[in-house]
């Protein structure tokens, strides 16, 4: 008997191993690719808060550099300080203040949905990893029963028969 002719009947058995055993490769490296993406908008969300911090740095550094200058003019000018002058010095001073809050609040909103996508791949990383091994564990039980139900194969019955 020749090499092939003995290795007929286990064909079958072995295309359905390595069918399983490329499920399971699959399966294990969507979820190495999602763990790996999750990490990275994990850090994602810790360089977009860094930048909204130092961003809001910068928008507080000039406001405040507009506001020495806005009441330099005044000084300048022999208006005084008070009166309309101090109004407009006020309105200045809330407008900085509330574009470095918005700084702030853009780049937290933009950490937060890098936060949610890392979440997002950590659950799907495990779930493509569930998901190959059920795959794989049913392939692998098809093809054993397929195996088994040739002509001069062993029974899978418990009686042997």
């Amino acid at each position: 008997m020749s090499f092939l002719a003995a290795l007929a009947p286990y064909a079958g058995a072995i295309a359905g191993g390595t069918m399983t055993a490329g499920t399971l490769v699959g399966g294990i490296q969507r979820s190495q690719a999602d763990r790996y993406n999750a990490t990275v908008m994990g850090q994602e969300q810790t360089m977009a808060a860094n930048q909204a911090s130092a961003q809001a740095g910068m928008v507080q550094r000039e406001g405040r550099i507009a506001l020495g200058k806005q009441v330099a003019t005044f000084g300048g000018a022999g208006v005084g300080y008070g009166g309309s002058s101090y109004e407009a010095t006020r309105e200045s001073s809330i407008n900085q203040e509330l574009d470095v809050l918005n700084t702030k609040y853009k780049g937290s909103v933009a950490g937060y949905g890098y936060g949610v996508q890392s979440s997002i791949l950590k659950s799907e990383s495990g779930q493509n990893l569930n998901a190959s091994l059920l795959l794989a564990g049913g392939q692998a039980l098809a093809t054993g029963a397929k195996y088994y139900s040739q002509p001069g194969m062993p029974s899978m019955s418990p009686s042997g028969g």
